[in-house]
């Protein structure tokens, strides 16, 4: 019984700590695409300077 309680807790630590990682995953990978997308906007800007 003790050790059913001690699992059920470990287990509950693990899944927060699961949870708070794939949210800062989920988070960098945003900030990565806007970043490209930044990137990407800016540089045919350049090229539209560069074309005039």
């Amino acid at each position: 019984m003790w050790v059913k309680i001690m699992w059920l807790r470990m287990s509950q630590k693990v899944a927060r700590q699961f949870l708070r990682v794939s949210q800062k995953v989920v988070i960098k990978r945003t900030v990565m695409k806007k970043i490209q997308i930044t990137h990407l906007v800016r540089n045919q800007i350049i090229q539209c300077l560069i074309m005039k």
